[in-house]
């Protein structure tokens, strides 16, 4: 399915990096999103906080509601590419935790079943105490994540996740730019944005101006 009309209505995306405020407030971008096949729009909406950097209620909910909450997105009719993103992003999730979890000085969790991460979790389980449980081939990035993790610096790791992330959604788009892939790295990468913004000095200019921007519209209903 193509979604023309909702491609040519979203504005270009910054870097999040280099932006100064999301331009297009959240109100304005689920009105946009009304333009989806109500399967598509299920699937984004259940999926943004499996992949935001900063799941909202991360705190309250268990890891094994997490992986549940996973899996069941994949075995429910997930789009391809949103299938793949999953993975990428779960992969990440699994890494970081496993690298936080040595360096409390942990053992690497018990419970197989739990984490289905087919042979991610073995790797890991069969190389704990082996610098990066011999992932760095695989995965360049597990050095710098575990540097970060070392100095206990939060938004360099940030940065670090956000721009594999952004680079992944970035060529995700590009091989179907009016399709499914587009609209989804679009919404997931509003959220990076979002996030970014809120842990800078313009987070509250930015909800400032969203809140503004709904008062607004509901005086014009």
């Amino acid at each position: 399915m193509m979604y023309y009309d909702l491609i040519a209505s979203l504005p270009r995306l910054p870097h999040f990096e280099s932006a100064e405020r999301v331009p297009i407030t959240p109100l304005r971008l689920n009105q946009r999103l009304t333009r989806l096949h109500p399967a598509h729009a299920e699937q984004i909406h259940r999926a943004r906080s499996q992949v935001t950097l900063r799941p909202s209620g991360i705190a309250e909910r268990s890891e094994d509601a997490l992986i549940q909450e996973h899996d069941h997105l994949l075995q429910t009719g997930t789009e391809n590419a949103l299938q793949d993103f999953l993975v990428f992003r779960m992969t990440q999730r699994i890494v970081v935790a496993a690298l936080r979890r040595f360096r409390a000085g942990l053992e690497p969790w018990r419970d197989l079943q739990l984490w289905q991460a087919s042979g991610l979790l073995f790797q890991i389980r069969k190389n704990w105490d082996v610098p990066f449980f011999k992932l760095q081939h695989l995965y360049p990035w597990v050095t710098q994540v575990s540097t970060f993790l070392r100095d206990g610096d939060a938004i360099g790791l940030e940065r670090l996740l956000s721009n594999l992330n952004w680079h992944w959604l970035s060529r995700c788009s590009e091989r179907s730019m009016f399709g499914f892939p587009a609209v989804m790295a679009f919404v997931f990468k509003w959220d990076m944005i979002q996030a970014w913004l809120a842990c800078s000095d313009q987070g509250a200019k930015v909800r400032f101006t969203n809140l503004i921007d709904e008062v607004t519209h509901e005086s014009q209903r």
